[in-house]
């Protein structure tokens, strides 16, 4: 990610850098915390324990990969700050619990996939088993 570009504010896919990331073996996350002293993530891949985040790149990111984390498994950053410790949701996230609660949701951004098929230029979505066109899928919510 270009971080100037992200301080002047005229980066559009932050989403690709930060957030929660689904590798082979685990998960990476990364936070934007700018006024923070440090930062700690919990989640049900950690007991709810605390486990500290690194400073990445440049100091207002913070990063850590969890192996053994998976898809669908709740988290929230703890940021410690001038005002104490904060329990924080992913602003990335991908997928979020129902409030009041508000712990993120693990989500595995390749399981929704469009995949095309490049001669007819049509697509169809995969999720779950269940396939269905792009125009099935608009026409439903008409």
């Amino acid at each position: 990610m270009d971080f100037q570009k992200f301080y002047m504010g005229e980066i559009y896919d932050a989403y690709r850098y930060l957030g929660a990331h689904v590798e082979k073996d685990g998960v990476v996350f990364r936070t934007f915390a700018p006024q923070a002293e440090r930062v700690t993530i919990i989640g049900e891949f950690n007991g709810w324990q605390e486990e500290e985040m690194t400073q990445a790149e440049r100091a207002q990111f913070y990063e850590i990969r969890v192996k053994g984390a998976k898809a669908g498994q709740m988290y929230k950053y703890v940021i410690y700050g001038r005002n104490g410790r904060v329990e924080h949701c992913d602003p990335y996230g991908f997928g979020m619990e129902l409030r009041p609660n508000f712990a993120s949701i693990v989500r595995d951004l390749d399981e929704g996939r469009m995949q095309t098929n490049r001669t007819t230029r049509t697509g169809k979505w995969k999720r779950g088993g269940i396939s269905t066109t792009r125009s099935q899928r608009i026409s439903s919510h008409i």
